[in-house]
């Protein structure tokens, strides 16, 4: 009886695994039409995009058994004890033209709403309950939101960096796509979104270093250092980046996701300085250091890039990494006073108007 229990589980799992692979939150599948496109980028090479000097953390299965142990024994709080503090907004709140010539919203992890010169522009928007296709894994520490994704105002552009679950969230797409006038992405991520609807007349995507205008707004794609895709069968099949937005007034770079490399310094000697740049912080490991940074790399970056003011990105919402939940923005805020960085760390909700020097509070450390 066993033994046929354990055939049957055998059998019956992979068709489980095989019809769950099949909802649409994985996204579009590459095509081989698509793969000959990609191919004209030089940054597709062998059929994956690539990194500079091909950079790429050995993510192997054998590694995962002591990741999980670091994960589980660690001994690190991972997950605050209480939901962060936050601001409740309301929908009243964004409705029409912001009188500042530059206001930032975060919406928590890398979610930022950006309104300049009289453009709503929202990167990564994810606001799902969970950074994962599972919906009971990778929750969302704070699971109300400061507004919730049906009552976000018209959107002039929504930009993604890569198609990771905590960036491109299915569930967020599905509630803003009829209010978004048109999405910028990456090669490839683009794809996703019109699988799920939106018309492919109000998606681009770009190249590194090609560049678009949103009216008076110039955007660029740029060089980030790190991997796609959303299935294990998928990664690197399309393209990952960091954007700069440039008005005539300001100069903004939103990092994305990246580990340390020279192309900070490449895109600082030839778009910067910039007023603002949002910078991931969070959710590092020696084992994938090739891909996110650690928090002192943050803060050279920075100063590669030739940034004004930094605007960390890429923590205090999901558990990624298994460090404290604090770590990141404790670790960035000491490396920032020892270079004489300019750290802003706004609350999740709370929209910052840009002043030569914004204001900066360890609210944290309350929680901690």
């Amino acid at each position: 009886m066993l033994f046929q229990i354990i055939i049957g589980l055998l059998i019956i799992l992979p068709i489980c695994v095989m019809l769950y692979m099949k909802l649409p939150q994985f996204g579009a599948k590459v095509t081989e039409e698509r793969i000959k496109e990609f191919a004209e980028s030089p940054q597709f090479k062998k059929g994956r995009f690539r990194n500079y000097d091909f950079a790429r953390a050995d993510m192997s299965f054998s590694k995962l058994p002591k990741l999980i142990r670091q994960s589980v024994f660690s001994g690190v709080n991972k997950i605050p004890d209480e939901d962060l503090p936050q601001l409740q907004r309301s929908k009243q709140e964004f409705a029409g033209i912001t009188d500042d010539s530059l206001r930032m919203t975060w919406f928590g992890h890398s979610a930022y709403l950006v309104e300049i010169e009289g453009k709503k522009i929202f990167f990564d928007p994810m606001l799902g309950p969970a950074a994962s296709p599972i919906f009971f894994a990778v929750r969302r520490f704070n699971q109300k939101l400061p507004l919730r994704a049906e009552d976000l105002p018209e959107l002039d552009a929504v930009i993604f960096t890569h198609d990771h679950y905590d960036h491109l969230d299915y569930s967020t797409i599905l509630k803003i796509k009829d209010k978004v006038k048109h999405f910028y992405t990456p090669l490839g991520v683009g794809d996703h979104l019109i699988k799920w609807g939106v018309p492919s007349d109000r998606v681009t995507q770009l190249d590194w270093y090609q560049d678009v205008k949103i009216d008076h707004l110039k955007l660029i794609c740029t060089p980030t250092q790190h991997f796609s895709g959303r299935t294990f069968a998928d990664r690197d099949r399309t393209l990952w980046s960091s954007w700069v937005l440039q008005s005539e007034k300001k100069n903004i770079f939103f990092n994305g996701d990246s580990g340390y490399f020279k192309g900070f310094k490449e895109i600082g000697d030839k778009y910067g300085p910039f007023d603002v740049c949002f910078m991931e912080c969070g959710q590092y490991h020696y084992m994938w250091k090739e891909n996110h940074m650690v928090p002192e790399e943050t803060a050279q970056a920075f100063l590669d890039l030739r940034g004004q003011q930094l605007i960390p990105l890429h923590w205090g919402s999901f558990t990624l990494a298994p460090h404290d939940w604090y770590d990141p923005i404790e670790r960035l805020s000491r490396a920032c006073d020892s270079l004489d960085i300019h750290l802003v760390t706004p609350r999740i909700g709370e929209s910052i108007s840009y002043t030569n020097r914004m204001l900066s509070e360890a609210w944290w450390r309350d929680s901690m």
